[in-house]
């Protein structure tokens, strides 16, 4: 199982192409999790993400930097049977064969 860990904090500007691109990826659905991190955003990400289907979010109440919160969503990763765990950050669009390479 390979797990997304996404973390973000006030990104709605980038969240659509991200989720966009990811919803284009050439991999089987059932072998992947995406793990998103929100570090207290109030621009309208946290509402935008409550409307993804298919998409674990865990809500902080403040921004615990970057380390922190990604620890956070690894952890979550391994805890529930992650093999790989692929970090990206918010404003990144993928290629639809990047998980095949």
């Amino acid at each position: 199982m390979i797990y997304i860990v996404i973390l973000t904090w006030n990104g709605i500007k980038y969240l659509p192409k991200l989720f966009s691109s990811l919803g284009n990826l050439d991999f089987d659905e059932k072998q992947l999790k995406i793990v998103v991190i929100d570090s207290g955003s109030t621009d309208g990400s946290r509402e935008y993400l409550e409307k993804l289907d298919d998409v674990h979010l865990i809500k902080l109440d403040k921004n615990l930097g970057f380390v922190k919160g990604n620890n956070l969503g690894m952890q979550y990763a391994l805890d529930n049977g992650a093999e790989y765990v692929v970090l990206l950050n918010q404003d990144i669009e993928v290629e639809e064969d990047f998980l095949n390479n």
